[in-house]
């Protein structure tokens, strides 16, 4: 079963936007010339105020910053973030700040981070802008800005560094120091930033991308799941038929492309595909590169946004992954530009559950076609000792993949920080509707408060309306990232007689619904695992032979 991608404000990429810039305001600005040998490299110079330029680099290169104070950053062949241009300092701090206009000579490439050859005019070299490092490197090259560092200053914008990491707001992970990646971490977001009497990205200023990850009980696959294997998981990662990807917004432009360098699941002869038209999509860029330059365009489609499958595995895709959006507006071309800060490669998945008050019952993963829990085979609900249809569930994390040199380890990583909810999408439907049969109409969306429950040490609760118990209702896992292990292990309870009535339905005998257990983070990555469960008709313990459910 496909669970169709949702839309949703936000998540792992935070973006360097611009507002179109006039062309003579960019020629009063010197470009930036010199040489790197290695090749397949794109040089990106991001302003302080956020605005960026990028030119692909081939032996030597020339680009037009946007801004008269600006940092530059190399995006390597393989599409990764590969660091900061370090332009002065040593020892315990560097310079990264430029002006306008010079030549840099010849780029050396470090772990991380690149520097030029020889020193630089200090005409050249802005001495306000500077990053703590070890033995003249910055502490965030290498590691994506995901290290334990003091926040110094505002954290608002994408030019700005706050933690002095060397890695500023678009290409860091982790904008604050503290360790926990920005699309986790509460006080990284809007909200947050609001309540602490800070200013929010003003409008155009900032975007965000994130991920999904749906997948039916039979489609399933954990890192924690005895017997799984990386093969399955990246066999459950690259399967067309199930919804893997990545969300882009799109700002308002005569013609937006995205340049993904060499990242396999969004260039050309890659494995992406668009999320319209509905199945299937369409080989992207390909299909999308209208001016045969490598880069698909990309419009917004019916959810709002620009859905991109990226049918990749676990090995080509993650933190680090560097996009450029190439906006043009008016004959004026700007670049939007950031890193994806992850993506799930799992999804939440139960270890067992517990029907109306019963023993719990393992999850034998993978999980067959046709096994108890899917669509043609749902898992019987009975009232428990109150007269309500519950369940109960012991479930693991999702994951991602470790980032090399954060001490995250070199494997699976248990995704910590996530909130956590049960969707019901559509009403129940009669289980043996087929076509002309009972349609699915809304069902409540997610279970507010009064249906969900948790004496879990680990769960915190998050609620939109306190004092309503029918508002969406979330818990939250208040561990952090850590690698894969069957130990760590999460629990709660829903009560689904509660649930529907907060959208005014009641299970009737013979129908049945789908649900999800939903991990999201603050900007709404999101990763699903399915169920389906039914209510026999009167005088029956089962469903068989009532016919399989309505999609």
């Amino acid at each position: 079963m496909s669970w169709p991608m949702r839309t949703a404000i936000a998540s792992s990429i935070v973006v360097a936007a611009l507002a179109a810039f006039p062309g003579a305001a960019s020629a009063k600005r010197g470009p930036v010339t010199g040489s790197l040998s290695a090749k397949g490299y794109t040089l990106i110079a991001l302003g302080y105020n956020g605005k960026a330029t990028s030119v692909q680099v081939k032996g030597k290169f020339k680009l037009v910053p946007p801004a008269k104070k600006f940092t530059l950053h190399l995006r390597a062949a393989s599409g990764k973030y590969a660091g900061p241009v370090v332009v002065g300092g040593n020892g315990s701090s560097v310079i990264v700040g430029l002006k306008s206009g010079g030549n840099l000579g010849k780029l050396k490439l470090g772990h991380g981070f690149a520097r030029p050859a020889k020193s630089l005019p200090a005409s050249m070299v802005d001495k306000s802008r500077t990053a703590k490092a070890r033995k003249g490197v910055p502490l965030g090259a290498g590691r994506y800005g995901l290290v334990k560092i003091a926040t110094r200053g505002a954290a608002s914008g994408p030019g700005v560094d706050p933690d002095h990491d060397g890695v500023p707001n678009a290409f860091d992970v982790d904008d604050n120091g503290n360790l926990v990646i920005d699309n986790q971490d509460p006080a990284s977001s809007v909200k947050a930033r609001k309540a602490q009497g800070l200013p929010a990205p003003a409008s155009g200023d900032t975007f965000q991308l994130f991920s999904n990850f749906h997948f039916d009980v039979s489609q399933t696959l954990n890192a924690n799941a005895g017997g799984v294997t990386q093969q399955q998981i990246d066999a459950a990662l690259t399967d067309p038929s199930g919804f893997v990807g990545l969300v882009f917004p799109v700002p308002q432009a005569d013609s937006v492309e995205l340049d993904c360098g060499g990242l396999s699941y969004c260039s050309l002869g890659g494995t992406g595909y668009s999320g319209e038209p509905y199945p299937t999509g369409l080989p992207f860029p390909g299909s999308f590169d209208q001016d045969g330059d490598g880069f698909g365009t990309i419009t917004v489609g019916q959810t709002g946004d620009f859905q991109l499958k990226t049918r990749a595995p676990s090995d080509k895709i993650g933190s680090g992954d560097t996009f450029i959006e190439r906006v043009t507006s008016g004959g004026v071309e700007h670049d939007l530009t950031g890193v994806l800060n992850y993506i799930f490669n799992t999804t939440p998945a139960a270890r067992d559950y517990s029907v109306g008050g019963d023993a719990p019952t393992t999850i034998s993963y993978p999980v067959p076609q046709g096994a108890a829990g899917t669509r043609s085979n749902p898992l019987v609900l009975h009232p428990d000792s109150s007269g309500d249809l519950t369940m109960g569930f012991d479930f693991w994390r999702p994951q991602g993949r470790a980032i090399p040199g954060t001490g995250e380890g070199d494997g699976f990583v248990d995704i910590g920080g996530l909130q956590y909810q049960v969707n019901v999408p559509n009403a129940p439907v009669s289980f043996g509707a087929g076509p002309g049969g009972t349609a699915a109409t809304r069902g409540p969306q997610t279970c507010g408060s009064g249906a969900v429950s948790s004496s879990d040490p680990s769960f915190a609760p998050v609620q939109s309306g306190p004092s309503d118990p029918n508002a969406p209702y979330a818990l939250r896992d208040t561990a952090a990232d850590r690698p894969a292990d069957p130990a760590n292990t999460l629990s709660f309870k829903v009560d689904f007689t509660k649930c529907l009535a907060q959208a005014g339905l009641v299970l009737q005998p013979g129908q049945s619904f789908g649900f999800e257990i939903q991990a999201r983070s603050e900007v709404n990555d999101n990763a699903d695992q399915g169920f389906t469960v039914c209510l026999p008709e009167a005088g029956k313990t089962s469903c068989a032979g009532q016919g399989p459910p309505a999609p």
